[in-house]
């Protein structure tokens, strides 16, 4: 139980740290668009 909540946390972990990834992109993204305009 304790080794299953563990590797629960780590794939949450994972997850979250993959999509503030994709939003730090898209928003250097947007900010290279904003600028170039």
């Amino acid at each position: 139980m304790g080794v299953l909540r563990v590797q629960k946390l780590l794939a949450y972990d994972n997850y979250s740290a993959f999509i503030g990834f994709k939003i730090i992109r898209n928003k250097q993204r947007l900010g290279h668009s904003a600028y170039l305009m």
